[in-house]
C-alpha cells in the first residue's frame, strides 16, 4: 500500500485508546517528523516505515500499539482535525481547503470531513456563524495588538505530550524535570510550545503539543527519547503578545481569526501555532508571559 490515506488490508484493525501522555518511541518520532513536516504533502507509508527503521508490517503493529490508532487513521484525523480549525475559524474557500488538507477534490473531502465530524464543512461554517454572527468589539480591540511578523527558522529540542489545552502547564513542568535530570540549566534557555491542534476541535486527550527549548548547541548525545529534535518554520506569521492567566491564549486567538485575519485578507498557513515564551514557563502554573504565532498566507 501506498498512499497515506489507508487501506485496510494493509493496516491491522482501529485501535481505541488514547495515546500515551509523553510520546517516548523514538521509532514513532522519527515518522511523525515525516509525517508532520508539511500538511499538504502525502508521504507514502513505505516512506514513513523507512523514516522510522522498520518494515511496513511491523511499522503499522508498532503505531498502532504505540499511538492508539492505526498510522492511516492518525493521518486523516489530524489533517481534517487541521482543515475544521480553517472553516471553523477563517472564511477560507472550502475547495482550497480540501486540496491544501490533502484531497484531490472539495467531494472526496467532504465525505471525509461528514464521516469524522457528522456534518459538512459547510453545514459546520455555517452553524459556527449562526453562533456567532458578528465580530465582538473585544474581537476588534484585541486585533489592534496584532502584528505582522516574520520568523526566522530555530532549531529545537524538545518533548511531545497528547492531552488537553488546560494540561499545559503540567506538560512544561515535566519537560523541565527532565531537562533538569539532564543538567540543564534552566535559567539559560528559552523556551517555545508548538501547538499542532486546535483545542476546540481535536477531542481531548489527542491535542499534540511540544514543550521546547532552542537549539543553542544542547548536547547531540542528550537528544534521545522522549526528546526529539524540532524545528520552528517561518517566516509569515499575526503575532499577538499575552501576558496572565493561560487561558487567555484561546481567547486571543479567536480574535486574531475572527477580526484580524479577514481585515487583512490572510488565511491560515500551514505549519503549527507557536509560543514564545518571555518568561519561563514552569516557573508559574497559572500565569504566562508569552507571543502567540499564528501562521498566515
Amino acid at each position: 500500500m501506498t498512499s497515506s490515506e489507508g487501506s485496510p488490508a494493509a493496516e491491522p484493525a482501529s485501535v481505541r485508546m488514547l495515546p500515551p501522555m509523553v510520546l517516548g518511541d523514538s521509532r514513532i518520532l522519527s515518522a511523525l517528523s515525516l509525517i508532520e513536516r508539511d500538511y499538504t504533502a502525502r508521504p507514502t507509508l513505505e516512506a514513513v516505515a523507512d523514516a522510522a527503521g522498520l518494515s511496513l508490517f511491523h511499522f503499522h503493529r508498532r503505531f498502532a500499539e504505540t499511538m492508539g490508532e492505526t498510522v492511516g487513521s492518525y493521518i486523516r484525523r489530524t489533517r481534517l482535525d487541521w482543515a475544521a480549525a480553517v472553516v471553523l475559524r477563517t472564511g477560507a474557500p472550502l475547495l482550497d481547503t480540501a486540496l491544501r488538507s490533502g484531497y484531490a477534490s472539495q467531494e472526496a473531502f467532504t465525505r471525509a470531513f461528514a464521516r469524522q465530524f457528522g456534518v459538512t464543512p459547510g453545514g459546520m461554517r455555517a452553524a459556527a456563524l449562526a453562533a456567532m454572527p458578528f465580530c465582538r468589539q473585544l474581537d476588534r480591540d484585541r486585533a489592534e495588538l496584532v502584528r505582522p511578523h516574520r520568523q526566522e527558522e530555530l532549531p529545537l529540542v524538545g518533548m511531545r505530550f497528547h492531552g488537553s489545552y488546560d494540561q499545559v502547564p503540567v506538560f512544561w513542568r515535566q519537560f523541565a524535570r527532565r531537562l533538569q535530570d539532564l543538567g540543564c540549566a534552566l535559567d539559560q534557555v528559552a523556551a517555545v510550545g508548538v501547538l499542532q491542534d486546535d483545542p476546540g476541535i481535536t477531542a481531548r486527550g489527542l491535542v499534540r503539543y511540544d514543550c521546547c527549548i532552542v537549539d543553542r548547541g544542547f548536547p547531540a548525545h542528550l537528544v534521545q527519547a522522549p526528546l526529539w529534535r524540532r524545528r520552528l518554520y517561518g517566516p509569515d506569521f499575526a503575532r499577538i503578545g499575552i501576558a496572565g492567566p493561560y487561558e487567555m491564549v484561546a481567547d486571543a486567538v479567536l480574535s486574531v481569526c475572527v477580526a484580524w485575519l479577514p481585515a487583512q485578507g490572510k488565511r491560515f498557513g500551514d505549519s503549527p501555532a507557536y509560543e514564545i515564551y518571555a518568561t519561563p514557563p514552569w516557573a508559574k502554573a497559572d500565569w504566562c508571559s508569552l507571543d502567540f504565532l499564528i501562521p498566515i498566507t
